[in-house]
């Protein structure tokens, strides 16, 4: 344990993007550039605030349940970052529609042993949850239906409900990763007008079938904008202009704040250089643990507390304790299972012989 102490708080920062393109998508331990740090640093941030969401939703409205209102706006961050990481890094390896059915795999390696680890850690927290005297929950109900549609992120083509409620973002993910991988190698020649048709399309199939659109769409767009930026794909004010009338879109589609946020995220991506805070660095690296395991961690410690405690400040300290907790055990899980995930799928080789040995050799 002393061993894992003493490398976060050594961490030097990490990066989705290795410059060689060996490690397209994943973090990295290689000291990132300053704007890919930025990144990292975000998404910590994100994770973070969902995180205190759902550890401060559940109490009388208070200015402690008031604290984590907006942290819901972290998933429509996240949404802004895949859309910029994903096409920014398969740009910069070269990437290939050859190489499509090994991208999918290196993602399918490096994100669902976490993922389905969680799903376990969900069922056995909630069997012996509702073991526990004064117990006053729903009783475990779930099948193998349910949990078999879980693999590949199927629930929302059936009736079941997600074991974890921060499931369901990760399906607009991989379902994102998939239209990226089979398209960014058309899209990224064409200009990006032929990207916001499709996505605008996209968008009026989710108005039509949804009372409450997400927005995902537009989201996924911004963070687009902002990698053509940075590649230089289009001419700055096409980038700058398009970016502009998604927010705008998300200001009347979705709702102010998710525009305002979304704006915010992307002004950081392309502009600022976030200090390169260790803090930071450690919350990006374990923010896909802590996302995972918040809600069945942090939660049940507030679900058990709330038991005990009385007024606003106990409450405060309660969920700073189930923070605590959630943070120690989405480290732990980073090291023990997310990390080894991550390190597998680099055995994924997406390039040819070239590419390989470059990654050897970086």
């Amino acid at each position: 344990m002393k061993a894992l102490v003493d490398r976060i708080w050594r961490w030097p920062g990490s990066s989705e993007i290795d410059t060689h393109g060996k490690d397209m998508t994943e973090p990295s331990l290689n000291p990132p550039n300053q704007q890919i740090f930025t990144v990292e640093a975000v998404r910590g941030v994100a994770a973070l605030a969902v995180t205190w969401f759902h550890l401060t939703n559940t109490y009388a409205r208070d200015w402690v349940n008031y604290s984590g209102s907006n942290g819901w706006l972290g998933v429509d961050m996240f949404f802004v970052i895949s859309g910029f990481i994903i096409p920014y890094s398969l740009h910069r390896s070269k990437y290939k529609l050859a190489y499509f059915p090994r991208f999918l795999l290196r993602r399918l390696v490096r994100l669902e042993p976490p993922y389905l680890i969680s799903i376990a850690l969900v069922l056995i927290l909630w069997e012996l949850a509702a073991h526990t005297p004064g117990f006053a929950g729903a009783p475990p109900n779930y099948s193998l239906g349910q949990i078999l549609a879980h693999f590949l992120y199927l629930i929302p083509l059936t009736s079941y409900p997600w074991l974890n409620i921060v499931y369901w973002t990760l399906a607009y993910e991989f379902a994102f990763y998939i239209l990226a991988g089979l398209l960014w190698p058309v899209l990224s020649h064409r200009s990006l007008f032929f990207t916001a048709i499709l996505v605008a399309c996209i968008q009026a199939i989710d108005i039509a079938l949804r009372d409450q659109p997400t927005g995902a769409a537009l989201l996924f767009f911004l963070g687009i904008c902002c990698a053509r930026k940075r590649l230089k794909l289009d001419p700055p004010w096409l980038s700058l202009s398009a970016a502009a009338v998604a927010v705008v879109a998300l200001w009347w589609i979705v709702e102010p704040l998710v525009a305002l946020v979304s704006f915010g995220t992307a002004f950081l991506i392309v502009f600022v250089d976030i200090p390169r805070l260790r803090i930071l660095g450690f919350l990006g690296a374990i923010s896909y643990s802590l996302y995972l395991l918040h809600v069945p961690i942090g939660g049940r410690v507030v679900n058990l507390g709330r038991r005990f405690i009385d007024g606003p400040f106990q409450e405060l300290a309660l969920s700073l304790v189930a923070l605590a907790v959630s943070l120690v055990v989405a480290t732990i899980f980073w090291r023990y299972v997310e990390e080894p995930a991550k390190r597998a799928s680099k055995r994924v080789i997406l390039g040819p012989l070239s590419t390989r040995l470059a990654s050897e050799n970086s």
